[in-house]
């Protein structure tokens, strides 16, 4: 399935994809109508750009679904393949897109722009930053996994973990929460904090 959203009025997507689109209240919504067979099909959200993206895991929903709320997705790509839904391209200031997905294992941006994650409930979770942008994740999960490079920060400071595993370089920052062990390679100009909130 691949969707191209131009504007609010202008939308072009592949047969077999249940679209709809709500102009209310200012929001805009593309809900992505693809019903899962089991939770665990798509389990990976990857940002390309910088976008302003919050992701929300919740095992009871049966549809993926994102809303942009205080603007449009003008010249957003989103799409789906192998389990994993991208999005791609640059949002506007103040422009937060929302998505909704049953369950997530990886979380990635390449970028600039910010990624947060809440509600996190699974064995493993990697998160994986390249550039200047920000990922933040929230939840439980027994092992965090986090690779970073570049100059931007991961802060997994609300996801409480079991163990960890973390890869910086260049000058990133990595905040994490980590109960038990802890394996870690550090470039020296990069940073690791152990912290949870």
């Amino acid at each position: 399935m691949r969707l191209a959203i131009i504007g609010v009025g202008l939308i072009l997507a592949a047969s077999g994809c249940d679209l709809s689109i709500d102009t209310r209240d200012g929001h805009v919504s593309a809900h992505l109508g693809v019903r899962w067979e089991t939770p665990d099909q798509l389990d990976q959200v990857e940002i390309v750009g910088d976008a302003t993206v919050e992701v929300y895991v919740d095992p009871w929903i049966d549809r993926v679904s994102a809303t942009a709320g205080g603007g449009t997705l003008d010249g957003l790509l989103l799409s789906s393949s192998s389990g994993r839904l991208s999005v791609i391209g640059d949002t506007a200031p103040g422009v937060v897109v929302v998505i909704e997905v049953p369950a997530l294992e990886r979380a990635s941006l390449v970028g600039d722009g910010r990624l947060s994650v809440f509600d996190v409930r699974t064995e493993t979770l990697d998160l994986a930053l390249t550039g200047g942008g920000r990922v933040g994740a929230a939840g439980r999960v027994r092992t965090v996994r986090v690779s970073a490079s570049g100059h931007g920060t991961v802060d997994a400071a609300s996801l409480q973990a079991n163990t960890g595993e973390a890869v910086l370089r260049g000058e990133a920052v990595g905040i994490l929460c980590v109960s038990g062990g802890l394996d870690a390679v550090v470039d020296a100009d990069s940073v690791l904090i152990r912290r949870c909130e």
